[in-house]
C-alpha cells in the first residue's frame, strides 16, 4: 500500500520557492562577477604585452647589451628574459603600430600580429585596427569577418600576397616594413656582432608597396668588410 505525499502548506511552498529565486540570483550574480574579473583579466594580459614591448623598445635604445656580457641586443633578451628573437620582434611590432587601447581591443599577442601582417599585405594603405573592425574580402572572395581569430587573418593576409605574387607585383603595403624586412635587419646586426662590431640595424619603410632601405648606425670603416660579407650578392 503506497502512500500519497501530502503537498506543502500554501506557506512553506511559497518560503521554498522563495529560497529557490534566491539562491539562483545568487549564483547568477556570482557568474556575472566572475565573467567581469575575466574579461578584465584579460585586458590586464592584452595590456601586458603591449607594456613589455614598450620596455623592449626602451631597453634597445639603452644599447647596454655590451656592458651587460651580451653580443647584441636579442641575445641579451634570450639570455636575461628568455625572449626568442621572433617573440621579442612581435612585441616591438605591437608596441611601435599599435596604441596601448588598440592592443587590448585585439585581446591576444597572436591575432594582434597577424592583423599588423595583414595590413601589410592588402594593397590597400589598411591599418591593423581597422582591418579588424571592418574585415575584409580576399583576392579569393572569402570574407574576413570583424573581429576575426589570428589563424583567419593569417590566411587572408597570404591569400593577399599570392594574389600580388602572380600579378608580378611586390604586396602594397603602408608605411610599414615586413617581418623578412626587419628579420634581414637582425640577421645583418647578428652578423656584424659576431665579427666584433657592435651596431643598430634598422629597416626603413619608403614608400607603400616599395621595399625599405636599412639605416646602419655606429658602423666604423672597418667593419665594411664584414658588412660587404653579410650582402647577398647581386
Amino acid at each position: 500500500m503506497t502512500t500519497r505525499k501530502r503537498p506543502l502548506p500554501p506557506a512553506l511552498r511559497e518560503r521554498a520557492l522563495a529560497m529557490k529565486k534566491a539562491a539562483r540570483a545568487k549564483r547568477i550574480a556570482r557568474a556575472r562577477a566572475l565573467i567581469s574579473e575575466v574579461n578584465d583579466r584579460k585586458a590586464e594580459i592584452a595590456g601586458g604585452f603591449w607594456d613589455i614591448g614598450r620596455d623592449l623598445i626602451a631597453l634597445r635604445e639603452l644599447e647596454t647589451h655590451g656592458d651587460l656580457g651580451h653580443r647584441n641586443f636579442h641575445a641579451m633578451c634570450l639570455a636575461e628574459m628568455g625572449l626568442s628573437d621572433s617573440i621579442v620582434s612581435e612585441l616591438i611590432d605591437i608596441a611601435e603600430h599599435l596604441t596601448r587601447t588598440q592592443a587590448i581591443a585585439f585581446g591576444t599577442q597572436a591575432r594582434a600580429v597577424a592583423f599588423l601582417d595583414l595590413a601589410r599585405a592588402t594593397p590597400a594603405a589598411d591599418t591593423a585596427i581597422e582591418l579588424f573592425k571592418t574585415g575584409v574580402v580576399t583576392p579569393k572572395n572569402r570574407v574576413l569577418q570583424p573581429g576575426a581569430n589570428a589563424k583567419d587573418a593569417a590566411r587572408a593576409a597570404k591569400e593577399f600576397r599570392q594574389a600580388a605574387q602572380k600579378k608580378g607585383a611586390k604586396p602594397g603595403r603602408g608605411l610599414t616594413t615586413t617581418p623578412g624586412e626587419r628579420e634581414f635587419a637582425d640577421r645583418l646586426a647578428r652578423g656584424l656582432a659576431r665579427a666584433g662590431f657592435v651596431v643598430e640595424v634598422t629597416a626603413v619603410a619608403t614608400k607603400p608597396g616599395r621595399p625599405c632601405t636599412y639605416s646602419v648606425r655606429h658602423l666604423p670603416r672597418t667593419a665594411m668588410p664584414a658588412l660587404r660579407k653579410l650582402l647577398p650578392v647581386r
